[in-house]
């Protein structure tokens, strides 16, 4: 994945949620199959995935949800609003996104940060009096406005790109403040579905969990089982990045009224800045646990009150940050996770014995659920597992001289499969066979 810098803009958020899409597509794209919700697609390799693109859809949403809404920025999301307008919209293609910003930038092309950068300038800063713009020279325009407001990626937009076509395209939306409609403009080719990764909607619901007073201690051990799995993929995380330049700062609190539970919020908003990232790894140092944030403000990591993991000729590629400090900090968890997202309730058959029921409470975990099934009478030799996607169970215990068996696995991918049913041969042990072993599960 690329080393990204979201500049002045606040779609961290989105940059976030992009990467645990392009994690997820890359890592997992050969389980997809050929075929999706009934069509057939090719394994073409999917490009990067536009943060501008993610942060619009977000926008579109909350707008919907809010008439008052500030139309005039991308700035403000999360990462799980992001995910879920990505599934259900798909994202457009990267070549489709560039040549739309292209056109703006002349013979030498701007990025997507770039262009974003200079777009949410454009809003913030754009004259009052709609008639004072309409009378404004290009010479007037390229002087006020991008030489005189803008940072570098003003100018070379000025220099190189056509002014004229710039604010005729963006005029109207500039004078009534409509970021939103004038993205929707930009990118209007995204509306064709010849132009949307049709498998990036084939992602899982996203996993968003808050952090409260009650369940942090469970949630670090939590974080830790899902960087510490065979597929790990990474984390996203809401939190204080003032922490991030003073490893002392504690920047939040648990809410006062009752009806949030404990959930933890920000003690001051004005010193917190309210971030979103992606956690990438973990690892021991100096005996406490510590997390491999991949932030996205470049490349210098000299802005940090942490050690930087580098590459190359110095840049950084994520930031080492110990766990206690990270959860003073910490406020929610997203994360994209293939297994079973609901408790799931088994009943347990088997000839001559009266059937049994039991529930997996957190099947997502990943972890060896040993049930006491009462069939079993005092023998508690059935173990149950969740694990990439597929329920596996085992009969016997080792330790008890018994020969352990893989009792069979179930698909129950992206909760397509409501209910599952497996049949097992009679598994032969040394005290005997188990005769007619059934199982029944289905997601609660």
């Amino acid at each position: 994945m690329p080393l990204y810098d979201q500049g002045q803009v606040g779609i961290c958020y989105a940059y976030s949620a992009i990467q645990l899409l392009d994690h997820w597509r890359e890592t997992k794209q050969h389980t997809f199959g050929k075929t999706f919700a009934g069509k057939k697609y090719s394994y073409k390799k999917m490009g990067v995935s536009s943060p501008v693109y993610a942060a619009l859809l977000t926008r579109i949403v909350q707008e919907k949800g809010n008439p008052h809404q500030n139309q005039t920025n991308l700035d403000a999301g999360n990462i799980n609003l992001a995910l879920k307008m990505i599934k259900k919209m798909g994202m457009c293609r990267e070549d489709v996104i560039q040549k739309a910003i292209d056109q703006y930038a002349g013979k030498n092309s701007i990025d997507q940060g770039e262009f974003t950068e200079l777009v949410h300038l454009l809003f913030l800063n754009f004259p009052t009096n709609p008639d004072q713009l309409r009378k404004m020279s290009d010479k007037q325009i390229k002087e006020k406005l991008f030489y005189g407001k803008f940072n570098y990626v003003g100018r070379k937009i000025g220099d190189d790109g056509n002014i004229a076509k710039i604010f005729r395209t963006i005029g109207a939306n500039l004078r009534n403040g409509n970021l939103t409609n004038f993205m929707h403009y930009l990118f209007k080719d995204c509306l064709d579905e010849k132009n949307i990764y049709k498998l990036s909607k084939n992602i899982p619901d996203p996993k968003n969990i808050m952090i409260r007073k009650d369940n942090v201690e469970s949630m670090k051990k939590h974080l830790r089982t899902l960087l510490n799995r065979r597929d790990a993929q990474p984390v996203g995380v809401g939190y204080c990045s003032e922490f991030l330049k003073n490893k002392r700062y504690v920047g939040t609190k648990p809410h006062g009224q009752p009806s949030y539970a404990g959930q933890m919020v920000t003690r001051d908003p004005k010193t917190c800045g309210g971030h979103a990232s992606i956690i990438i790894g973990q690892k021991k140092i100096g005996g406490r646990c510590h997390y491999l944030i991949r932030n996205t403000w470049g490349k210098d990591c000299s802005k940090y009150d942490w050690k930087c993991e580098t590459i190359g000729k110095g840049e950084g590629m994520g930031i080492w940050v110990e766990e206690d400090a990270l959860f003073k900090n910490l406020m929610s968890m997203t994360y994209l996770y293939p297994g079973i997202e609901k408790p799931i309730q088994c009943t347990v058959e088997m000839k001559g014995m009266k059937k049994d029921t039991f529930r997996m409470e957190y099947p997502d975990t990943v972890s060896n659920k040993r049930q006491d099934i009462k069939i079993f009478q005092n023998r508690n030799d059935l173990i149950i597992k969740a694990e990439n996607n597929k329920v596996k169970v085992s009969f016997g215990s080792f330790n008890k001289g018994f020969f352990g068996v893989d009792g069979g696995k179930v698909n129950l991918d992206k909760g397509s499969i409501e209910k599952m049913s497996i049949d097992f041969p009679p598994p032969r042990t040394r005290a005997g066979n188990i005769e007619n072993f059934k199982l029944r599960c289905k997601k609660l």
